[in-house]
């Protein structure tokens, strides 16, 4: 059981969570055919100047890494 799972009540059945997950997960991917083509997409932008700049200003507040950068990303975002 994963923690996930361990934080619903004791009362649900483990299988009925394993369920639910599953079905909020095939909900929330995309329909393999788009993964490249939102990939190309992703790539594209993040070639552009002020996006690259971004990432490096990110990266150097420690982005990636266990820091107030990286744990609290919104932020860190909004203050570029």
């Amino acid at each position: 059981m994963s923690s996930v799972s361990r934080s619903a009540s004791p009362d649900v059945p483990e299988a009925a969570v394993g369920i639910a997950r599953r079905r909020i997960d095939a909900a929330g991917l995309p329909p393999k055919e788009d993964v490249p083509v939102d990939s190309g997409f992703f790539r594209a932008l993040a070639r552009d100047p002020s996006a690259m700049a971004r990432i490096r200003a990110l990266m150097q507040r420690g982005m990636q890494e266990r820091s107030r950068a990286g744990l609290d990303f919104g932020e860190a975002v909004g203050e570029l």
